[in-house]
């Protein structure tokens, strides 16, 4: 008999898939309190960084499928996670709104956007269909 490694790679995808998605989603609020008191921000000011997060998530999305089409699921998979690496790393320096925007907004949610959901949906999938 032989084995279904399928079942394998889904604990394997849903292990990945919280490495990702869980510091983009769930660390704001942990480093808000320093970055609102660090850079004289209002909660306001804040929020709208996490918000262009989701905004950013859900606008590469459709990008995803069409890179995952074309590159394939693994080759997506590592570009969104070096994009939302490199988010986070920018993040540990950023002294202004902006740079919290461009790193964590643009940079986290656009790697977020390629890495996690779509992309981790579609390599258990193709596992299964075969």
């Amino acid at each position: 008999m032989r084995i279904f490694y399928g079942w394998f790679l889904l604990v394997v995808v849903w292990i990945l898939y919280g490495f990702q998605a869980s510091p983009g989603y769930y660390s704001w609020p942990l480093f808000a309190p320093d970055i609102m008191e660090e850079l004289g921000l209002t909660r306001a000011q804040v929020g709208s960084v996490y918000g262009s997060l989701a905004f950013m998530f859900a606008v590469t999305a459709p990008l995803a499928g069409r890179a995952i089409a074309r590159w394939g699921a693994r080759a997506v998979l590592v570009v969104g996670n070096l994009i939302m690496t490199a988010g986070f790393w920018g993040l540990s320096a950023a002294d202004t709104l902006q740079a919290c925007y461009l790193y964590y907004g643009l940079r986290v949610g656009g790697g977020m956007g390629l890495g996690t959901f779509i992309t981790c949906q579609t390599l258990a999938t193709d596992w299964f269909i075969r």
